[in-house]
């Protein structure tokens, strides 16, 4: 019990040292850009400029104001993955379409709270019931383990949900958008004035990639670049094909709508099969629970009186 003791209020000590640490200071220190700025043009912010940036932080969310600020400061001291790992969470993120707008490091950040704040619940969890033998102890330890390792799994897990969910719905999306390029560039409008079509027309994951892809092309990024990052981004193999039929169009002088409408065509091609496919697996799946569920309810219904009254018969009961 007094190890228990010990071990708890250690690890709240910790946590409650990180916390002040990390939110000592809410003001991050004045950068040395800005203030080799304020040297060089003898410009001072003024009192009103101050107050005003506080009400605007003030009209952030609590998640914004209190929970990411913490989330950024645990980001800066973990910042220790190496960089290959880094890059394929990073590129994860990305996929997922940067959920809570989260880096890599605040990602791992969060699955370290994660760990803390479920470690000390199961230890408190277990001081409650107080286990005095030695297997209770062990099997409060392992608790805690499994606890602190979920913590890294769940968030994982939830990761991987979002970047299938978020394909999924882009791989829905597509083919109406190819067909709103194909009437849109049939009307007489440019490849990017047709891309901003299918941005005001449609909602989802596809339309603010696309949303994303004329951005860059505004900031003076090459359409092929933004088209391939776009690509990088997603990861769909209907949406790699697109951009590569879009961009030979492009080198070869091709016109545009005779692409988008062969792409079109293609798309919905490729969509009937994958119907017919999914139709054609639906029996096989359907297999499984008439064979667990639905026919031991069958069996039971129509042989359940016929075996009653043959154990009756051998047995004699009920006999008069």
């Amino acid at each position: 019990m007094i190890v228990y003791i010990t071990v708890t209020l250690a690890m709240l000590l910790f946590i409650l040292a990180i916390s002040i640490f990390l939110l000592g200071s809410q003001r991050d220190p004045e950068p040395v850009v800005f203030r080799r700025f304020c040297e060089v043009t003898g410009y001072q912010q003024t009192e009103t400029e101050g107050i005003d940036l506080d009400e605007e932080l003030l009209e952030g969310s609590f998640y914004e104001r209190n929970i990411y600020p913490f989330i950024q400061r645990v980001a800066r001291l973990v910042g220790g993955e190496t960089e290959t790992k880094r890059e394929k969470l990073e590129r994860k993120l990305i996929q997922a379409g940067r959920p809570g707008n989260l880096g890599p490091n605040e990602f791992t950040a969060i699955q370290i709270i994660l760990g803390l704040i479920n470690i000390s619940a199961v230890i408190l969890f277990a001081l409650g019931f107080g286990p005095t033998t030695t297997e209770g102890v062990a099997l409060s330890v392992i608790f805690a383990l499994t606890a602190g390792a979920a913590s890294y799994v769940v968030p994982r897990f939830y990761l991987e949900r979002l970047i299938t969910s978020r394909q999924k719905a882009i791989r829905k999306d597509l083919p109406f958008a190819i067909d709103l390029l194909v009437v849109s560039a049939e009307a007489g409008l440019g490849f990017d004035m047709a891309l901003t079509r299918v941005v005001d027309k449609m909602e989802g994951a596809l339309s603010a990639e696309f949303g994303r892809v004329l951005e860059e092309v505004q900031l003076g990024t090459p359409r092929k670049r933004a088209l391939r990052n776009l690509v990088t981004r997603v990861e769909i193999n209907e949406l790699s094909g697109f951009v590569s039929a879009v961009i030979q169009a492009e080198e070869l002088g091709a016109s545009i709508g005779d692409v988008l409408r062969i792409q079109a065509q293609q798309m919905r091609i490729d969509r009937r099969q994958e119907i017919e496919k999914l139709a054609q697996q639906a029996p096989v799946k359907m297999l499984i629970p008439m064979v667990l569920f639905i026919f031991p309810t069958i069996f039971i219904v129509v042989l359940g009186p016929i075996g009653l009254e043959v154990f009756m018969e051998m047995t004699g009961i009920g006999a008069v």
